[in-house]
């Protein structure tokens, strides 16, 4: 019995150095790095690809312009006026943007759907015109109003009506059906908001730096002149 018990003994103190024995695990020195999230943003597009690639043809040709004026000495002064509309609309449309909080119908989008667009697309015809050159102003703004018109504005109606949709419901459709795309309408939507213009919307919208852009570029367009 004595044996017995010696050999018991024994056993039970084997199960508890074994159960209190450390575990060890083999962790890798390094990581693998964590996978990127869908959500966010991609610094460089190829919408973005092609808007600095249009921008910096646009210098270059205006650089190269004939001498003389290439196509008048008007040119400047007409797209520098269309550029500042464009601006005009899109700080007139970007304080009256709230966000994800109603669907706009004040300000300028009493009028259109998408000042903001709107405002871009005179932008770009402004600065072709203001650079002077034949080639830009029958060259490269054909290609820019085509991928403008051809899949830029479709796709953003297509995501931005989905998107009221989603959110606003009734509402986004009534809106849709009531106010033109990109064509003003001359008369406010009767049921059109009367929200005030807003100057901490527009620097909420970062319409600030695209603003400095704007003016940036049509100085150097200018010194260039």
């Amino acid at each position: 019995m004595r044996l017995e018990d010696d050999l018991t003994a024994t056993h039970d103190i084997r199960e508890v150095a074994v159960s209190a024995a450390p575990i060890v695990v083999d962790i890798p020195s390094e990581l693998p790095a964590p996978r990127a999230s869908r959500g966010r943003p991609r610094l460089l597009t190829w919408r973005r690809l092609f808007a600095l690639a249009f921008a910096a043809a646009t210098l270059v040709f205006t650089l190269t312009r004939p001498n003389g004026g290439g196509i008048g000495a008007w040119a400047f002064e007409a797209g520098a006026a269309i550029v500042l509309l464009g601006e005009g609309l899109r700080v007139w449309g970007c304080g009256h943007l709230r966000k994800n909080q109603e669907v706009v119908s004040s300000g300028p989008d009493a009028h259109v759907r998408n000042p903001l667009y709107l405002g871009t697309l005179l932008i770009l015809v402004g600065f072709c015109v203001a650079a002077g050159n034949p080639l830009v102003l029958y060259a490269l703004l054909p290609v820019g109003l085509v991928v403008f018109f051809a899949y830029y504005a479709p796709k953003k109606e297509r995501v931005e009506s989905e998107r009221l949709r989603r959110r606003f419901g009734e509402q986004a459709d009534v809106y849709r059906a009531a106010v033109p795309g990109y064509l003003p309408r001359l008369s406010r939507w009767k049921h059109a908001s009367r929200a005030r213009w807003s100057a901490s919307l527009v620097v909420e919208n970062t319409e600030l730096p695209t603003a400095a852009i704007v003016a940036a570029a049509l100085a150097a367009i200018s010194f260039i002149a």
